[in-house]
């Protein structure tokens, strides 16, 4: 770390300065590594701290590391490998309170180290990724190379055999419970589509008025406060509309990068022999799960949602126009009729090419 740190000794009256359990350990499976990985080496004593017996490469299979080296936010995945929670926030040095010790500090050069105590005299107790030894150094030596962010990791909490099962009915559907966790987004995106829908019946209405007020008695004036107003409501049309798109593309972003962790981590898990036969189908299969990212970014979604808006225009026509409500209510049933009787060719037609495709694969 700094020249100006005092590493301890190892001597038994020094409680304190007593190697960690099983450090030993994880430092010969750290030498193992080259490059050296620093949070890695952190995640592992930390891990050897907490009697979690676990190996570098089973952290990091996977994975996808850059240059190597696992990332703050990859450092969060490999220590739920390992039972641990990890979660990382921005704290100053004086602000991280002694009650979630040990934590993770992230140093300039890429570096890590491991935040043990803060002694009463002020001075920090932390580990080293390099020697795996323990160090005294005083906060304002520290805060030189120190980044303003650390990783709390804690060892997550255990449920009996008695509650197992309601554990796995909270955790829901792979799809589902990834989609719900953007609930937030989803319902302001459902708030924008009310008021654009709202704003979509201003343009009818502006149209009546004109041919029912101004132009029978020539209300110019009229007409332009009419006009102004439509294009105001043009104006939040559009802005909302662009804001709808954009949250549906961030919440199928967040989406689509879960999922895909999600589903390739069990690929590269998953047993060989619960493999299909042939690798060609198998990633043309892999490739099939790009539909849904299709699916949660494209404006089906905003189809879906508009959907049910259909009966409030259903009841301003029923309101304006009388018994022409009748027209759209007759029109209605017939094209979902038309849509579910070739709902069933369309999809033969659409498997048809698959299987041949799978048997040209090679493998």
């Amino acid at each position: 770390m700094n020249s100006d740190s005092r590493v301890e000794s190892d001597a038994p009256d020094n409680p304190e300065s007593s190697p960690e359990p099983g450090l030993n350990a994880a430092a010969a499976t750290a030498d193992a590594n080259e490059p050296h990985d620093p949070l890695l080496s952190c995640l592992m004593m930390l891990a050897q701290r907490e009697h979690r017996h676990c190996s570098p490469t089973s952290l990091i299979a996977g994975l996808p590391l850059v240059d190597n080296h696992l990332t703050p936010e990859l450092f969060v995945r490999a220590a739920s490998r390992v039972g641990l929670s990890a979660k990382v926030v921005r704290r100053q040095l004086e602000d991280i309170p002694g009650l979630v010790l040990p934590v993770v500090l992230l140093m300039e050069n890429n570096e890590a180290v491991v935040l043990l105590k803060k002694e009463a005299d002020g001075r920090l107790l932390l580990l080293d990724t390099h020697t795996q030894g323990r160090s005294h150094i005083s906060a304002q030596e520290l805060n030189q190379q120190y980044l303003g962010y650390c990783i709390y990791c804690r060892p997550e909490h255990r449920h009996d055999e008695r509650t197992l099962e309601m554990t796995h009915q909270r955790e829901g559907h792979w799809f589902w419970r990834v989609i719900g966790q953007s609930w937030r987004i989803y319902r302001d995106v459902l708030l924008a589509s009310v008021l654009i829908n709202l704003f979509a019946l201003a343009n009818p209405l502006f149209v009546m008025n004109v041919y029912d007020r101004v132009v029978p008695n020539a209300a110019l004036e009229t007409l332009w406060v009419l006009a102004i107003g439509v294009i105001i409501v043009y104006g939040f049309d559009l802005l909302l509309k662009l804001l709808r798109n954009y949250f549906i593309e961030v919440a199928g972003k967040k989406a689509d990068v879960q999922l895909s962790a999600f589903i390739f981590e069990r690929v590269l898990g998953a047993r060989y022999e619960h493999h299909p036969r042939s690798v060609g189908v198998f990633a043309s299969q892999l490739r099939d799960f790009e539909a849904i990212r299709s699916f949660i970014t494209s404006s089906t979604v905003t189809a879906f949602v508009d959907l049910p808006f259909t009966l409030l225009f259903l009841l301003v026509i029923a309101y304006i126009g009388g018994p022409l409500v009748w027209v759209p209510l007759a029109v209605i049933p017939v094209i979902l009729i038309f849509l579910f009787s070739c709902s069933a060719d369309w999809r033969r037609r659409w498997m048809k090419p698959i299987a041949p495709a799978h048997r040209k694969m090679p493998l």
